[in-house]
């Protein structure tokens, strides 16, 4: 028979157990992550090119289960998917919207901790190291990003500006921090990372000479000629990383390769080559 704890026993137990077999330092997450090189294809399916769910090769069964699963209204949503009772539940973070009405998933104490973990192997896939100071401008409101890497930094002893958005905090008055803190981070969407240069260079301020040496990027695609436009406006190294609200962060770009290193253990990945009409699987880590 299993012991039973109270509620906050067992979130403390949880939170050691996760940092004696969890936790790795920057090599370890290198060693784990996969490149994509380790993928394998699936078998090659005909894409159905009236329906653009099938240009991936998806099947229509699988179609349809996407397309009922964006048709979901918020009760039924709620309802079936959302089985955490009230006590458990630590906060809600909410979906992109991108495939309909947003969403709120609630998160519990047991999950955060291994949310958390995708946040952190971000800064340390990427090279970000203690002593770091990172200026955040990310959205500080109730999608989760901003608020999660502002706790990651700070687990990692990486120092951070809660700057936020350009609605909360002004591009002229971010600007105006970077100078005067001196951040060597800039985490933030790579668009937003434009807008700021632009406006420097509107004002005459010289952007390669900051303080900022690297810039990771998330939450829209990022082409190759708007990495190179932002690493020459901001004499900076570009690094990208991607999640999704319904897990955590699922993988980052590290230096000296091409593509994303994932998060195999804690996450199933497929990627989906569009053009080929083929599905590959990362593999698992040996």
């Amino acid at each position: 028979m299993s012991a039973v704890y109270p509620l906050h026993l067992e979130r403390e137990i949880s939170r050691r157990w996760l940092h004696r077999h969890m936790f790795v330092d920057r090599s370890t997450v290198l060693d784990r992550a996969k490149h994509p090189n380790d993928i394998r294809p699936l078998p090659k399916r005909s894409p159905d090119r009236t329906d653009p769910l099938l240009k991936s090769g998806l099947s229509e069964s699988d179609r349809n289960k996407r397309k009922s699963s964006r048709a979901l209204p918020p009760e039924q949503f709620f309802a079936d998917f959302c089985l955490s009772k009230p006590d458990e539940i630590a906060e809600y973070w909410r979906s992109g919207g991108v495939t309909g009405e947003p969403l709120f998933y609630p998160r519990t104490y047991a999950d955060l901790p291994y949310c958390m973990l995708g946040f952190d192997r971000t800064f340390q896939c990427v090279g970000f190291e203690k002593g770091d100071i990172c200026h955040m401008s990310l959205p500080l409101g109730v999608h989760p990003a901003g608020q999660m890497w502002a706790r990651s930094a700070e687990n990692l002893g990486i120092g951070a500006v809660w700057a936020g958005s350009g609605a909360s905090t002004p591009s002229a008055v971010q600007l105006s921090l970077i100078a005067r803190l001196k951040p060597t981070i800039l985490l933030t969407m790579s668009s937003y990372g434009l807008h700021l240069a632009n406006l420097a260079e509107a004002q005459g301020m010289d952007l390669r000479r900051s303080s900022i040496r690297k810039i990771l990027s998330t939450a829209e695609p990022r082409s190759q000629a708007k990495r190179e436009k932002l690493a020459r406006m901001w004499g900076a190294e570009v690094l990208d990383c991607f999640g999704m609200t319904e897990g955590s962060m699922m993988g980052a770009e590290g230096p000296g390769t091409e593509g994303y290193r994932i998060w195999t253990d804690l996450f199933f990945i497929e990627v989906i080559w569009q053009r080929r009409g083929t599905r590959s699987r990362a593999r698992s880590s040996p």
